[in-house]
């Protein structure tokens, strides 16, 4: 395995992290669109939203049913449950740093919201929200570490690397309100920032 480097302050990563694809499934998340999962051997390594870009990480990698514990999770959290994901097996690769904001990530509650300056605070490192959201673009397990629940300053929407459209999506089913760009309803500053 390849490590990385990441200065808390820049907005890039590099060399790319290296990991091993041993097996992959889709989902057929209901009115969200397919899911692509790449399994490691220690568990899910990611979901792609784009079948090319899943095939090209999986390369030769047979195709298996979805994995029990994955499946009913998915199942639960898109039929509207509150679904934490515990239960579910990852194999996370990335940067000391992009790892503590991945753990940050997961302590958002359902349903609620968090800014890039709350994570970065909650991290320690409270100047760092570019960083944070150059993490928040690397992770490679949307939903399950909830990066849609990461907005910008004023609660507005900020980006989403599967698409706004899924992120206002994936909001809405854990009962949050989209106007435009901003997010209302159920809105607090997670981490006291």
């Amino acid at each position: 395995m390849t490590t990385s480097r990441i200065d808390p302050d820049a907005s890039t990563l590099e060399p790319p992290i290296e990991r091993r694809v041993i097996s992959w499934s889709r989902y057929p998340a209901k009115g969200f669109g397919t899911l692509w999962l790449l399994h490691g051997e220690r568990g899910l390594l990611s979901i792609d939203f784009d079948a090319a870009l899943a095939a090209r990480a999986a390369g030769k990698a047979p195709e298996v049913p979805v994995p029990s514990p994955i499946g009913g999770a998915l199942e639960r959290y898109f039929a509207g449950e509150r679904e934490t994901f515990a239960e579910v097996p990852i194999e996370l690769h990335g940067t000391a740093f992009q790892l503590s904001v991945w753990a940050a990530l997961r302590e958002i509650p359902y349903g609620e919201v968090a800014t890039y300056g709350d994570i970065a605070a909650r991290i320690g490192e409270p100047k760092a929200q570019r960083a944070v959201g150059a993490a928040n673009a690397r992770n490679p397990l949307p939903i399950i570490i909830p990066c849609h629940r990461v907005v910008a300053h004023g609660n507005r929407l900020g980006g989403y690397t599967g698409g706004l459209t899924r992120k206002r999506f994936l909001l809405r089913r854990e009962g949050l309100e989209v106007e435009g760009d901003v997010v209302r309803a159920r809105q607090l500053s997670l981490f006291g920032s």
